[in-house]
């Protein structure tokens, strides 16, 4: 596991080295089937991360003090429906368990997060990260922010997605990513839009190719 620390600043916790599922920061999607486009991600901490778990807990107690007489009334719910699921025992709105569904997330909590706008997202060099540099499955620090809602007499917890720095690679999820035509196609010759010249040499197999169309 990465050395690498986190923090918590007023109520935003910046977590230690994550894995990002889900990853939907270049476009919005409708990622919750909620009816609204957000920018989302799907962060995975492991149980073993010990420092970032207690950093979360420290800025949902923190959002909870500051928030519970405009939030939730003055006083604490039996039961608080936090967002933030044991992978390895909690269920999908289909009854499957999260880590028996996508293996990855055994031994890990997970955090859908989100943002009606975009985040920035950075690399380990601290610049812009590039396309290709973000997918589910890469490694990455996360600025996360508790927030409070009180909704059809339910009360709970949710995380708003404030920033990314994408860290290092990591096994891709859901599939190999977009194909670069770079890596499956070459260069035209002919006459076709912007094909090269073509050398005018000609071979048995080429006449073979013509007469076969």
């Amino acid at each position: 596991m990465s050395d690498i620390k986190a923090a918590v600043n007023g109520n935003t916790v910046i977590t230690g080295e994550v894995r990002l599922s889900y990853v939907h920061l270049l476009e919005p999607s409708d990622n919750f089937d909620s009816g609204k486009l957000r920018y989302s991600v799907r962060v995975l901490v492991s149980k073993d991360d010990t420092d970032t778990l207690e950093a979360i807990k420290q800025a949902k107690e923190s959002v909870i003090r500051a928030g519970l007489e405009k939030h939730w009334g003055g006083s604490l719910p039996k039961k608080i429906a936090d967002t933030m699921v044991d992978s390895d025992v909690a269920e999908d709105q289909k009854g499957e368990v999260y880590a028996e569904k996508d293996p990855e997330e055994a031994n890990h909590f997970a955090i859908p997060a989100w943002n009606a706008n975009a985040v920035e997202v950075v690399n380990a060099g601290m610049r812009p990260a590039n396309e290709d540099e973000i997918y589910s499955g890469v490694y990455a620090r996360v600025a996360l922010r508790p927030w409070l809602w009180n909704s059809n007499g339910r009360k709970g917890i949710s995380y708003s997605l404030e920033a990314v720095q994408i860290i290092r690679d990591g096994e891709r999820l859901g599939g190999a990513g977009k194909t670069k035509a770079t890596s499956v196609f070459s260069a035209v010759a002919g006459e076709g839009f912007g094909a090269i010249a073509s050398d005018n040499n000609t071979n048995d197999d080429d006449d073979l190719s013509s007469l076969l169309g």
